[in-house]
């Protein structure tokens, strides 16, 4: 099993790192829950972000993903929205995302951003 105290104070610091101080955020077992983009089919739900609550969670389940993961949650909490569009990939690219992980996320939900 990860390292969950040192998972959540990692991604508290990247929260603070991108201003938003003010969001609470948890490292938690989203196990269950998938998203379905619809070319790919279910998917593990890596993390998710709450606008209404100002909330965070990553899945502990997918260590290897979390710095991403993060930033893909961070990017949509500075968007403002829970889209996928250019503004989204922007910021998740100008705040750390690899373009890999953007590309590879817009190519499974039939976008185009470049």
């Amino acid at each position: 099993m990860p390292d969950l105290h040192a998972m959540t104070k990692k991604g508290r610091a990247l929260l603070d790192r991108h201003g938003l101080k003010h969001w609470r955020f948890a490292v938690e077992d989203l196990g269950t829950l998938f998203a379905c983009p619809q070319s790919l089919g279910p998917l593990p739900l890596l993390g998710i972000s709450y606008q209404r609550h100002k909330f965070i969670s990553v899945n502990w389940h997918y260590p290897r993903q979390f710095r991403q993961t993060c930033l893909h949650e961070i990017a949509h909490a500075l968007r403002g929205a829970g889209v996928h569009d250019r503004t989204w990939a922007r910021i998740a690219l100008q705040i750390g995302c690899t373009r890999r992980h953007v590309h590879e996320h817009h190519r499974s939900l039939g976008n185009s951003w470049s």
